[in-house]
């Protein structure tokens, strides 16, 4: 099956992978799948306060406060940001060793494909 974030593997192979293998978990391992959702996510924020001249790293490079950094928040569309902090949120409870069901293992692809 040829994954949904095929658009990445030239330009971005490492977050390609990294989304590919959440695309793969969501079914069988929804729990781990959450989790590298969450992982692939924080990869691609690190990388736009790494590329984009116009966001300065902050001291706190935690994923909840680069995504609510203004400079970051800013550029995003109100729905966006909130949708992506889901994706945070159910990868921290996956993390944790709480149970992810298959829905919200999806739904954390579905926003972390609209983001990237």
């Amino acid at each position: 099956m040829a994954s949904n974030f095929l658009f990445l593997h030239t330009e971005w192979p490492d977050l390609y992978g990294s989304a590919e293998k959440a695309e793969r978990l969501c079914f069988a391992e929804p729990s781990l799948s959450a989790l590298q959702s969450r992982i692939s996510l924080e990869k691609a924020v690190h990388w736009m306060f790494e590329n984009d001249p116009g966001l300065k790293m902050p001291f706190d490079t935690s994923l909840a406060s680069l995504m609510s950094d203004w400079s970051f928040s800013n550029r995003l569309p109100k729905k966006i940001q909130e949708t992506i902090h889901l994706v945070r949120k159910i990868g921290n409870f996956a993390a944790h060793g709480q149970e992810i069901a298959q829905n919200q293992a999806k739904q954390s692809l579905l926003i972390l494909y609209d983001f990237l």
